[in-house]
């Protein structure tokens, strides 16, 4: 028995030394809006919920990977009058566009788009605005335009 507790002690030595991430993620939303950015602007959702690791950097609205692995991002935006158009990038490529739609004079629009990404330890992601798309994304509290991700998985 003894034998065994201290093979237990030491299996549980090294699994605390192991390097492991942890959490990695963030939430963060527009808490004043953004009017008439400039195209390729990037939209810096200004605070956040969550933030472990300081993986987003609300001053420039990028994210940077701190593991590599399987990344899961969600925003949703919130225009008001016209429609916008707001791209996610990941290393200044665009990968998805989602659009604020306006159906109705007067009304609040809404675009959503969720996807998963393959990062490497460094890579940024970061939503910006695409040219030729409307004058404003809305930034009220309650918040209406979030930008979220975590770590789904490392490889």
């Amino acid at each position: 028995m003894q034998q065994y507790l201290i093979k237990i002690k030491a299996e549980n030595l090294a699994l605390k030394n192991t390097s492991q991430p942890g959490a990695v993620m963030f939430s963060a939303y527009l808490s004043k809006s953004v009017t008439n950015p400039n195209p390729e602007q990037v939209i810096i959702f200004d605070k956040t919920w969550v933030n472990t690791h300081s993986v987003y950097n609300s001053g420039t609205g990028i994210f940077t990977a701190t593991v590599p692995g399987y990344y899961h991002f969600s925003r949703t935006i919130a225009t008001h009058q016209h429609n916008v158009w707001l791209s996610l990038k990941h290393n200044g490529t665009p990968v998805t566009t989602v659009i604020g739609d306006i159906h109705h004079t007067g009304y609040y629009g809404r675009g959503s788009m969720t996807l998963i990404l393959k990062l490497n330890t460094g890579d940024n992601v970061w939503i910006s605005h695409t040219a030729g798309s409307a004058d404003i994304v809305v930034g009220v509290n309650p918040p209406l335009s979030i930008f979220t991700g975590h770590l789904l998985e490392t490889i």
